[in-house]
């Protein structure tokens, strides 16, 4: 066994989950600077929640995108006469 305590593997594997929500955030094309500025700070300033509650946005802002885009393919295909 190890001589690290549980609480700093949970806090790490905290940190490392936090960083990865930011890394999303960081790098998605859904929010401007300014809503990422925010989100990042949610996901630092309330542990674990903010990383659960930001990724949880993007999942519905991608899922947005994706619905906008099926709509405006079958629009697409129902203007082009067959």
């Amino acid at each position: 066994m190890s001589n690290i305590p549980d609480y700093l593997v949970w806090i790490g594997a905290l940190a490392i989950y936090q960083a990865y929500a930011t890394a999303l955030v960081a790098k998605s094309d859904y929010y401007t600077d300014s809503q990422k500025v925010r989100q990042v700070l949610v996901i630092w300033l309330i542990p674990l929640l903010g990383a659960i509650l930001a990724r949880s946005a993007l999942n519905v802002a991608a899922r947005q995108a994706r619905q906008l885009a099926a709509e405006a393919e079958r629009e697409k295909r129902s203007a082009t006469p067959s």
